[in-house]
């Protein structure tokens, strides 16, 4: 259920909230006059990690201001129904089922894999540099990231020594040639690796899930996830199968992210000291059973049902 096909002329579809900001970075009351009152204005805040609850909140309280038509999708299921209109809607989860193939059909044939490990990044997020840096990098591994430092106020503040090592090497980082958004799904990093260590946009407490963290599991592959902490319980609770009798995902409770970082490579060194060509021949039916539960577009069946009965 991608929102975008659900949007009729009655509904007035804001797709980035900040566009109701003024140039100061704050709420802009004209903007807000100026919605229409013969609509439901339908504010996607689902797309994007905007930072902490105060953030939906203090929107919410200035769409009641102006109209009582209103809906606020939040990318947080811990804020699902927090208020009236506020509904959870896992965009990105849709968003990869309405985009990328299913390849896993071919994927998981092929039993024997050249990388042990992919890691696939665009913007050099601080964690994602913090991550690579501290990792032990090993030539049957592909990673990429692009050059420079993409910064958010919510990520961790990288140790000199890290800041140091990555401004000597990030000049060897050429420009990610992987095309990370759409179809078909054919590059290695997806269908060439037994696992794939998914380091998500961002590493704070609020929940964000995008389709970095999707793609592995349309794939067919096993994952690892950096990002938000309980990321992995999660998605327990939806029903993918995390492969926990394999992978320790301990690292999902830890709230410090360098903590976090840190032990997610002690259970990386140890995955990775395993036979990975048996073990992926022991989970194919259960790492296709993941793609086939993905793609069949229901795994939040119970929230998508409630938005369409609030449209």
């Amino acid at each position: 259920m991608f929102i975008d096909d659900l949007l009729t002329e009655d509904m007035y579809y804001i797709f980035n909230p900040l566009s109701l900001y003024n140039e100061n970075w704050r709420w802009d009351d004209k903007k807000f006059a100026a919605l229409p009152k013969d609509k439901l204005v339908l504010v996607n805040c689902a797309s994007e990690h905007y930072g902490t609850e105060e953030f939906t909140k203090s929107l919410y309280k200035k769409l009641q201001e102006h109209t009582d038509d209103f809906l606020i999708l939040t990318s947080n299921v811990a804020e699902h129904l927090a208020l009236p209109k506020l509904l959870f809607y896992p965009y990105w989860y849709h968003w990869t089922v309405k985009n990328w193939t299913k390849e896993y059909q071919v994927n998981i044939t092929v039993d024997r894999k050249k990388y042990l490990l992919s890691c696939t990044n665009r913007a050099p997020r601080p964690h994602r540099i913090y991550n690579y840096i501290t990792m032990n990098i090993r030539d049957d591994m592909l990673f990429t990231m692009r050059q420079g430092i993409a910064t958010r106020d919510d990520d961790l503040i990288l140790p000199d020594d890290v800041l140091q090592k990555w401004n000597e090497i990030k000049a060897n980082f050429k420009d990610c040639e992987i095309d990370v958004d759409f179809p078909p799904l054919k590059d290695p990093a997806w269908t060439d690796s037994y696992i794939h260590l998914v380091t998500e946009t961002t590493i704070s407490d609020k929940l964000f899930i995008t389709e970095k963290t999707w793609k592995p599991i349309v794939s067919g592959q096993l994952f690892m996830i950096l990002g938000n902490p309980n990321t992995i319980a999660h998605l327990r609770t939806v029903g993918v199968d995390c492969f926990d009798d394999i992978i320790d995902h301990d690292y999902d409770i830890i709230k410090d992210p360098i903590e976090r970082i840190k032990m997610i490579h002690t259970y990386i060194d140890k995955l990775l000291g395993q036979d990975l060509y048996l073990i992926n021949m022991m989970t194919k039916q259960r790492r296709r059973n993941n793609a086939e539960l993905f793609c069949s577009g229901n795994l939040y069946s119970n929230y998508d049902q409630e938005i369409k009965r609030k449209l």
